[in-house]
């Protein structure tokens, strides 16, 4: 089975690792944390891609690149458990 999408990113929240408008594609078959990783999160009608990073404490670290607009947040592992994570980010393309 196909376990691929590919989306665009809707926001800046990203910064320059994720641009808006960049093709983003999300393996679906990964979505575990294991290790620190960008992941796709659906949220609402939405999919933030987010970075996912677990900590010694068995937190998790939810982070943007512009965490001025988009703070981090620490969440516990029955937090990360209710989140919808869709895929790891595969692959990033972004158009010239």
């Amino acid at each position: 089975k196909n376990k691929l999408l590919s989306i665009i990113q809707l926001d800046k929240s990203m910064g320059d690792l994720v641009p808006e408008g960049a093709e983003v594609l999300l393996d679906m078959s990964q979505r575990i944390v294991r290790g620190g990783d960008l992941f796709g999160i659906a949220v609402q009608s939405n999919i933030w891609i987010r970075s996912i990073r677990p900590e010694l404490d068995g937190t998790f670290t939810l982070s943007s690149e512009d965490r001025e607009h988009y703070p981090e947040k620490i969440l516990t592992q029955e937090q990360l458990d209710n989140l919808n994570i869709i895929g790891r980010v595969a692959r990033i393309a972004v158009d010239r």
